[in-house]
């Protein structure tokens, strides 16, 4: 099922309470929110409690005590009680995710039951790490949207997808806990996207970024295919659109634009332009002018 638009008045609010024996949770379902090009970031700030994020689209950054890591679709994030940190987004993209605040509280009196809940929860609380992906997590999300009528809202059904969304959730980060971040900050992935950005104006080649990255095209591409869902000149392509559209916007010709983007010829600009834009760069410049576009990443 498409997320890309999910209703946000189905969850957002929800609370839900729960004890399994020796652990008790309490999770309040902030909703969704969306990062791009009017809000780029949730700026520094810290909790109280557990705040547990589930990227929906889009891909962004998680900053967490001043280093920086690379989130895309399906990857969960936590910020633990006291820990400062940041989602950014690329003001270019969308970036979509669902947040929830959680609190657990324990009785050491009591012994650990079999009960999933109470077992996740003990193994959670005994180590963790802070980013873990499962794209089929999203399933959760699918199913509330589908198991809500137009007509009403069923909150049996949404409370128990919420929930087990939590625990598995709670489960996966407590799985590893030695595992630390997946992303690390200076990765490969991270001095292309950085060469990219810096040289949209050039005439941008697989075999350009390997050699800057001192990498192979073919682990390039594995890297893009793998965190981006895309090729290395997918991005690039994409990237030169969105420049292009600041270009026209400030009604530079077609011509000009072309050459400022790094692809000489006029034809072969706006082909690739038409493809990923779905209408041709004269169109678009008619039909923007002045729109004052912001470009580049912002990390």
């Amino acid at each position: 099922m498409e997320l890309s638009n999910p209703r946000s008045e189905l969850i957002e609010g929800l609370r839900i309470e729960e004890s399994f024996g020796r652990h008790r949770f309490a999770c309040k379902v902030g909703g969704y929110i969306v990062f791009g090009q009017e809000q780029a970031s949730n700026q520094v700030h810290r909790h109280g409690c557990h705040e547990l994020c589930l990227i929906v689209e889009g891909c962004g950054r998680f900053v967490r005590d001043g280093e920086s890591h690379l989130l895309r679709q399906g990857d969960l994030i936590l910020a633990d009680p006291g820990i400062v940190h940041e989602i950014q987004a690329d003001p270019l993209e969308r970036l979509l995710l669902l947040y929830l605040f959680i609190e657990i509280t324990t009785d050491p009196r009591i012994p650990v039951s079999g009960s999933f809940g109470d077992r996740c929860l003990d193994g959670f609380l005994a180590g963790h790490r802070e980013k873990a992906t499962d794209v089929r997590l999203l399933s959760y999300l699918s199913f509330i949207e589908a198991y809500n009528t137009p007509r009403r809202s069923q909150r049996y059904g949404t409370r128990e997808a919420v929930r087990n969304l939590v625990l598995e959730s709670l489960q996966l980060l407590g799985d590893h806990p030695d595992g630390g971040m997946i992303e690390p900050s200076g990765s490969l992935l991270e001095k292309a996207l950085d060469y990219v950005d810096a040289n949209l104006h050039l005439a941008l080649c697989v075999r350009d970024v390997a050699i800057h990255c001192s990498t192979t095209q073919r682990n390039l591409e594995y890297l893009f295919r793998r965190h981006l869902d895309t090729t290395v000149l997918g991005h690039v392509h994409v990237k030169k659109a969105a420049l292009a559209c600041h270009y026209l916007g400030r009604q530079f010709s077609v011509a000009e634009t072309a050459s400022m983007v790094g692809i000489p010829s006029p034809p072969q600009f706006s082909a690739m332009f038409s493809r990923i834009m779905h209408m041709p760069p004269s169109q678009y410049r008619r039909e923007h002018r002045e729109e004052g576009i912001g470009i580049g990443r912002r990390l």
